[in-house]
């Protein structure tokens, strides 16, 4: 019998937490969901500190950055996160050719 998280997450594609700073306590919690499933994940990151531990992170599991411009995900530089207030969003390296219609290099 299957749990019903199981079967969630298989249907789930989108993780989007906005923990206020607690972020570096919740990437490693989702970490079997994140190595089983590669779900985008969209993540409000405040403090220095907190972005960088859970970008190191994620880079660590194979994600890639992305901030939202208009519609469309834009990839941006490791550096640049620490100049931004907004989301940003992670891409699993082998969905980005499957999500390459929505990336655009501007």
């Amino acid at each position: 019998m299957k749990l019903a998280s199981e079967i969630l997450v298989k249907i789930l594609q989108l993780i989007k937490y906005d923990v206020k700073r607690y972020e570096h306590f919740v990437s490693p919690l989702l970490d079997h969901r994140i190595n089983k499933f590669h779900l985008l994940l969209q993540i409000e990151l405040l403090g220095e500190k907190n972005r960088k531990y859970v970008v190191d992170y994620l880079e660590s599991k194979g994600y890639y950055i992305f901030k939202l411009k208009y519609t469309s995900p834009i990839p941006i530089q490791k550096n640049d996160i620490f100049s931004m207030n907004q989301d940003f969003y992670f891409i699993y390296e082998a969905k980005l050719e499957h999500n390459a219609h929505l990336i655009r290099n501007t």
